[in-house]
């Protein structure tokens, strides 16, 4: 995997579209993540999981592979005691539209944006709310 960060990732993103095995997720439509300083937040919860990832842009699509690194509380991180495995996942980036497949941890990466019906398989559209 690369290790450069590409800046246009940073930023608030809200989701607009979810599909999990095939079935589209309503429940997630409207949370929120925030991209920045190698850092993915997730919002929508009192106690926001930080993931930190690294991407690979060589391919295409891009490749990201994350992983749970902590939890964030009103502006303080506390760093989990031990790793956790990584997740993967495919991504594309439009110009304020990123497009994201992803598998749990130990399963292949996804080769394509699909709202496949293998219950591993993970698709989320979000659209740019802020940039950072």
């Amino acid at each position: 995997m690369a290790s450069e960060l590409p800046d246009e990732l940073n930023g608030e993103w809200e989701v607009i579209e979810c599909h999990v095995g095939g079935v589209a997720n309503e429940s997630n439509v409207g949370s929120k993540i925030i991209i920045c300083d190698g850092f993915i937040r997730d919002i929508r919860m009192p106690e926001w999981p930080v993931y930190s990832y690294e991407v690979d842009d060589t391919l295409s699509p891009s490749r990201m592979k994350w992983q749970l690194v902590g939890f964030e509380s009103s502006g303080v991180m506390k760093r989990l005691p031990m790793a956790v495995p990584s997740a993967s996942g495919i991504y594309e980036l439009g110009d304020d539209e990123l497009r994201f497949c992803w598998s749990h941890p130990g399963h292949p990466f996804p080769e394509t944006f699909c709202s496949s019906q293998d219950p591993d398989c993970h698709f989320y559209i979000y659209r740019r709310t802020k940039v950072k």
